[in-house]
């Protein structure tokens, strides 16, 4: 597909084959379907079942055949001497079905060329969420598809409705006007795969029919034309002199009008009591923390609030954050356009979606290394990054297709490109057309922007954005002290050095210098310096095979400051060498900073810039090196490394982020709102509150309700609509906080203002909403044959974990999502069981480690006797309503590993009771999340078990009981 071909293009077949896991007299295909087209000839299909006796309940769902009918089916070999009459015009094969199953029938057909399908609907269609049948037929069509299965020949008609859809829109120019830039280069490329959507494209009428040519227009190299410009920044407004508060008595007003005009939009009163406490925030510029159950809608409830506020003052501005791309898709796609359907006036107010630099890709440096002489396989991974950067709205830049990944990654030529073209770094201002220009400025001009919580932490960093937005909401709110951690540590890894080596000295061994002049004794010395930091490298990893003893491989470790293994038996020392290589092998090729040297040594201009381009990242990683080596005996922070097979990464991160948060979040912003589902351990605050830096928790005093007045040492308890629990703290006790407007009852339609005059201290507030949903829907039990899943029981524990696990399956009838504590667990699990849950009949779908999980969803979701094995991801932030799901195992207490780089730090650095509590609460938090995943709608109702004996003497102790 990625090489030449120049035999003719005419018959072209479409097919499709559904194979089943293990063989069966050899074979593991059990349907298939063909259509073959043709210029200006009707289509000609065959589909037919194929005997097969090894199916799970699994294929059924995915095909709709059924066991009955492959059991009278005709054998491989009828089918096989049939097709082949069909196909044995055929120029060429199209498909969706993975090349390994339908291997022996190509054998049979002659061996045809093949152009995989899902290769293409990644290639052309990056924004697709999937190339799976049925996402990839819903993104076809426009609308949801009800029917999980396919049969062969529905999955031969969506092939052709993708290839339909590839050569009559995407490189029509007068739908997507950047068609006429792929297609210029899709004929540079001289590879199969470029010729056959050429030719569709080019003769799309003769096999597809239509009034219109939609290879029409003219073919350019130029694309950079096509791209929009980033816009002109807006006049700033003069901060207003007050500040208009929200009516906190109106803002179920706003709810109600929202219920009236919506279809669906159930009005909640827990949710405009949630709306109450922003307002009353936003307000009073409080540090608010609000946790609210699932079923409140928090969405909404802030978003409202925070779209009002913006329009009362037109010089405020709001950023909210998650942790989630889903979420944030939501808000954006779903959430905001609903929000101003509410009132006229919030349309006026310019919304922003914002990702972080590495989410988009740089297009000066991506045109900067196209090459006239790039062809096949790397001119299309060229061309396959610009239609990325044509869809930036749509996809994230630092992602791959997995096909793509898989054909296109023919090692260094690919990671290369995919690192230098990252706007991470050296994407700047005047980059108009760069992505992440755009994004910025449009950020820049927003009042309301939506990001990610790793941005928002680093926001104050940005050129563009410091000190823009004065207010925030932090939804997902568990996970934001693990995404500043990230945020401000500092990583590095070997391959990412190797490969910016590796290409310098690529070119430095093509060229010829004048022996003895000042280029050829540089050269000659970066190639010394180039095989020294190979040596060093290797020492290095033979370091951390010493200090990981036996661990697997991929394991996070921590790297002790100092160890025999290490240079002199310190890690700084270690990492110093690697330094002082880098910087050898840089200062040796300082002559390319020379034009006329370069010139004289006849490297290429684009050559000269991407020669620069490595060495500042040698440079970079030099100093990286360095702040880490400095790191590594400061205090609070944690050094951990990972190495596997043919490389390593080691980082530094801070143990605790709550000094991280007070310097940058607290001090520079005026109200801020941490939200989620899951922020309490028990009734109490106290695990976030430390976490995130607060202030200590004062002794509550309880009383009857609030009063004008009161200090804000006071906790109350309010009862009604939405009862919540209350507690209120400022960092400077001798203080009064103002009662908000809320609790004064501000009347209906005044424009409460107050002096702009920031306050001596921040009032922090705890806000707890409970679920609307009844607490009696979900029982949680621990079965008296549970043992302990704690690290030392494993063997135990695996043993009795695969006993229980298929009756527990079997008395739910599926319908069951299975949390894991770790994919190792998942595995050993899996090995024991899967075959006994098969052969009960019960789809069986396990998370693998890399491999994205819509799908998965889709088909949990769509499949309602499945069983999903899932790990972290599955722990939080997916929704799985209605009979789908009626039972979540929770296989062992998430209780962080003991060898965990972090909690060893943690270990070490926080008094014994301190680093107890962190631990639990954390655990805590997130077996509240797998809980949670059972009970998503008023209507959900079933049963938690937890297969770890260490529940009962944990129940209610911050544990749900």
């Amino acid at each position: 597909m990625l090489q030449p071909y120049h035999g003719t293009i005419r018959n072209i077949a479409c097919l499709y084959a559904h194979s089943g896991l293990t063989e069966d007299d050899g074979n593991r295909i059990y349907e298939i379907a063909a259509a073959v087209i043709a210029p200006d000839r009707p289509e000609e299909t065959f589909a037919s079942p194929i005997r097969y006796g090894k199916t799970t309940e699994r294929d059924r769902h995915a095909s709709g055949i059924s066991r009955e009918v492959l059991r009278t089916a005709p054998p491989l070999a009828d089918v096989t001497a049939f097709l082949s009459s069909l196909l044995r015009e055929t120029d060429l094969v199209v498909t969706l079905t993975p090349r390994e199953p339908i291997e022996p029938l190509l054998v049979g057909f002659g061996n045809p060329r093949v152009v995989d399908l899902r290769f293409a609907a990644e290639f052309f269609l990056p924004q697709a969420d999937s190339a799976a049948l049925k996402p990839l037929w819903e993104f076809l069509h426009g609308k949801p598809r009800d029917k999980f299965s396919f049969t062969a020949q529905e999955a031969v008609a969506l092939s052709l409705d993708l290839v339909r859809l590839i050569c009559g829109s995407v490189l029509n120019a007068a739908e997507f006007p950047p068609a006429a830039a792929l297609r210029f280069h899709l004929g540079q490329s001289g590879t199969l795969f470029g010729n056959l959507f050429l030719h569709l494209n080019r003769n799309f009428q003769d096999y597809f029919g239509g009034l219109f040519d939609p290879s029409a227009g003219a073919e350019m190299a130029e694309w950079k034309g096509f791209l929009e410009k980033s816009p002109p920044p807006a006049p700033l407004t003069d901060r207003e002199a007050s500040r208009k508060k929200i009516p906190i008595a109106r803002i179920g007003d706003l709810y109600r009008g929202l219920s009236a005009k919506t279809k669906g939009y159930a009005l909640r009163p827990s949710q405009i009591a949630y709306a109450g406490h922003v307002a009353s925030a936003l307000n009073d510029r409080a540090v608010l923390t609000i946790e609210a159950g699932t079923g409140t809608g928090k969405t909404q409830g802030y978003l409202i609030p925070v779209l009002e506020f913006l329009r009362r003052n037109p010089d405020a501005r709001v950023a909210v954050s998650t942790y989630t791309k889903n979420l944030q898709e939501q808000i954006v796609r779903r959430e905001i356009p609903l929000t101003l359907s509410l009132n006229r006036a919030y349309r006026k107010i310019p919304t922003a979606l914002l990702k972080g630099k590495s989410n988009y890709l740089c297009a000066e440096k991506l045109d900067q290394l196209y090459d006239d002489a790039l062809s096949g396989g790397r001119l299309l991974t060229w061309l396959y990054f610009v239609n990325r950067i044509f869809h930036f709205r749509e996809v994230d830049g630092d992602t791959v297709g997995e096909r793509v990944r898989f054909l296109l990654n023919d090692g260094l030529f690919f990671r290369r490109l995919q690192h230098e073209i990252s706007a991470r770094s050296g994407c700047n201002r005047r980059h108009i057309r760069c992505p992440a220009q755009v994004v910025a400025a449009e950020a820049q001009n927003a009042r309301l922007i939506i990001t990610n919580h790793h941005k928002l932490a680093l926001l104050d960093r940005d050129e563009i954005l410091e000190g823009l937005f004065e207010n925030c909401v932090i939804d997902e709110a568990n996970h934001f002290e693990q995404a500043v951690r990230g945020a401000f540590g500092i990583e590095i890894g070997s391959r990412v050095m190797a490969d910016a080596i590796a290409y310098l000295e690529s070119i430095l061994r093509r060229l010829t210098p004048t022996p003895g002049n000042f280029a050829a004794k540089g050269i000659a010395a970066a190639l010394t310096a180039i095989g020294e930091f190979r040596e060093e490298t290797a020492g290095f990893s033979s370091a951390l095979a010493a200090v990981r003893g036996a661990a697997a491989p991929g394991e996070a470790m921590v790297l002790p400051a100092e160890h025999p293994a290490f240079r002199d038996g310190h890690l700084k020392s270690h990492l110093g060498v690697l330094r002082k290589r880098l910087k050898e092998i840089a200062g040796d090729l300082s002559f390319i900073k020379d034009p006329e040297t370069c010139k004289n040594l006849g490297i290429r201009t684009r050559t000269v810039d991407r020669l620069k381009t490595a060495l500042r990242d040698l440079q970079e990683n030099a100093e990286t090196l360095k702040t880490i080596g400095e790191k590594v005996i400061a205090p609070g922070h944690v050094t951990a490394g990972v190495l596997y097979v043919r490389h390593w990464t080691i980082s530094v991160r801070a143990v605790e982020v709550a000094d991280i948060l007070r310097d940058h979040l607290y001090g520079g912003r005026e109200c801020i709102i941490f939200t989620s589902a899951t922020l309490r351990q028990g009734e109490s605050f106290d695990g976030f509150r430390r976490a995130a830096g607060m202030p200590p928790e004062p002794r509550p005093e309880v009383s009857s309700g609030p009063e004008p007045g009161a200090r804000c040492s006071s906790v109350s308890p309010v009862v009604g609509n939405g009862d919540t629990m209350r507690h209120r703290v400022s960092i400077s006790h001798d203080e009064v906080s103002p009662p908000s407007a809320g609790e004064i009852g501000v009347p209906a339609g005044a424009e409460e203002t107050t002096p702009d005059v920031q306050p001596k201290s921040k009032e922090f507030r705890f806000e707890a909403i409970p679920s609307p949903f009844d607490p009696a829907a979900a029982e949680i039990a621990v079965p008296p044959e549970a043992v302990s899943g704690a690290f030392d029981c494993k063997e135990a524990w695996l043993s009795r974990v695969a006993e229980l696990l298929p009756g527990l399956i079997r008395r739910n009838r599926g319908r069951t999502l299975v949390l894991f504590a770790s994919y190792g667990d998942l595995e050993a699990i899996s090995t024991r069981v899967a075959d006994e849950i098969r052969a009960d009949g019960y789809p069986l779908l396990l998370q693998q480690s890399g491999v994205p999980t819509a799908s998965l969803c889709d088909e949990f979701r769509a499949i309602r006797e499945s069983v999903l094995f899932g790990v972290d991801t599955f722990w939080y932030g997916v929704d799985f309503p209605g009979e789908t799901l009626t039972q979540v195992i929770i296989t062992r207490l998430p209780f962080p590993h003991p060898q965990d780089p972090l909690q060893i730090a943690r270990r070490n650095l926080l008094p014994r009771e301190e680093y107890w509590r962190r631990y639990r609460y954390e655990t805590a938090i997130k077996l509240r999340q797998g809980i949670g995943r059972l009970i998503r709608s008023e209507a959900d109702r079933g049963r938690v078990v937890i297969l770890d004996a260490r529940y009962r003497r944990h129940k209610g102790k911050g544990v749900p009981a």
